[in-house]
């Protein structure tokens, strides 16, 4: 299976600012962060702003889509964000058909494993969030790569999604801003 990275000015926008908004919207505390430009690319990662449902205010958070090229559809997608307590938050939105209680994991370039509880299933998939402390944060706006690992059902190994931090550094330096 090839991936490849959605560039938000080819399209389906429309649909990834949907995404954002569902996932904020499940979100216990949300992604506060300055007040970045929404849309603004940063290589792999763009922010992304949306406005929740029953709140009036908008949150954002750096965003990137990974997609199946040979049937272009969503494979995954993760936010890295802050909530309005100051922590650093990460969100995967990932297809229907995980093994839930596993979870999903991120493994960095470093070899640490971190954990991220799937908290809920909704049509558009399962939406796993965790926070992260300032070590991962550090880890992952220095690193290229990070890897989402999942377990699908009755399989007897992990499947590890690679995902570029190519411009997260950046993207989470706009949102502090």
């Amino acid at each position: 299976m090839r991936i490849f990275i959605k560039n938000p000015r080819h399209g389906r926008s429309i649909l990834v600012a949907g995404l954002v908004a569902a996932l904020l919207a499940v979100m216990p505390s949300g992604l506060a962060w300055g007040k970045p430009e929404n849309g603004k690319v940063f290589a792999d990662w763009t922010v992304r702003c949306a406005v929740p449902i029953g709140e009036s205010a908008s949150r954002c958070a750096a965003s990137q889509t990974l997609v199946v090229a040979e049937s272009n559809t969503r494979l995954l997608m993760a936010e890295i964000g802050q909530n309005d307590k100051g922590i650093p938050t990460v969100a995967v939105l990932l297809p229907l058909g995980i093994d839930i209680p596993t979870g999903v994991s991120l493994v960095y370039e470093t070899g640490t494993v971190e954990a991220i509880p799937v908290i809920r299933c909704v049509p558009d998939g399962c939406l796993a969030l965790a926070s992260l402390g300032g070590r991962q944060v550090a880890d992952l706006k220095k690193g290229r790569q990070v890897k989402i690992r999942v377990w699908l059902p009755g399989t007897p190994q992990a499947v590890e999604i690679p995902m570029s931090l190519n411009g997260l550094a950046a993207a989470i330096d706009s949102l502090a801003q």
